[in-house]
C-alpha cells in the first residue's frame, strides 16, 4: 500500500515539475525515491524555434550545445539520442532517453510544428559532444 502512495503521489508532482523525495520505511531498511521530472524541457525550449526553422526550411543543421547546462540539469554518463518523425509522428523508440522525450514534449507543444513536420521525415540526434544534427527529408 505505501508504494501506491508513492506512485500516486509521484502523479501529483508530475504536474507541478517539481523534485519528489518520500521516504519508503520498510522493516529496517530506508530507502529514497527521488526524481525529476521534464528537466531538460527549459534547454530545448530555449533553441525550440531555431530546431523548428531548420525543419521548415529543409536544410540539414547542426547546433552546438554547452555541455554544463546538461550537466546542470542532471547527471549521466551520455545524453545523446536519436529521434525520429515521420508525417508528424514519432517513429522510433524513445522511452529510454529522457532527453529526447522532453524535446519532443517541448516541439509537439510548438503551435506550428504538426503544420511545419507533415509530410516529412525528420532525424533529429545529439551526439556525446553535444552537436544537434537536424536532417529533413
Amino acid at each position: 500500500m505505501k508504494s501506491r502512495n508513492i506512485i500516486n503521489c509521484f502523479f501529483i508532482k508530475k504536474q507541478d515539475k517539481s523534485i519528489i523525495k518520500n521516504t519508503l520505511k520498510m522493516g529496517n531498511m530506508n530507502n529514497t525515491f527521488s526524481a525529476n521530472i521534464h528537466k531538460y524541457e527549459d534547454i530545448w525550449k530555449q533553441v525550440s524555434d531555431q530546431i523548428l526553422s531548420s525543419i521548415k526550411i529543409g536544410s540539414n543543421t547542426e547546433i552546438h550545445l554547452n555541455s554544463t547546462i546538461f550537466n546542470k540539469a542532471s547527471s549521466r554518463n551520455s545524453y545523446s539520442f536519436n529521434l525520429e518523425f515521420t508525417n508528424g509522428k514519432v517513429s522510433n523508440n524513445i522511452k529510454g532517453s529522457a532527453v529526447a522525450r522532453d524535446l519532443t514534449r517541448v516541439l509537439e507543444s510548438k503551435k506550428d510544428f504538426t503544420e511545419i513536420i507533415k509530410g516529412k521525415f525528420v532525424k533529429i540526434n545529439m551526439s556525446k559532444e553535444f552537436f544537434l544534427h537536424i536532417s529533413t527529408n
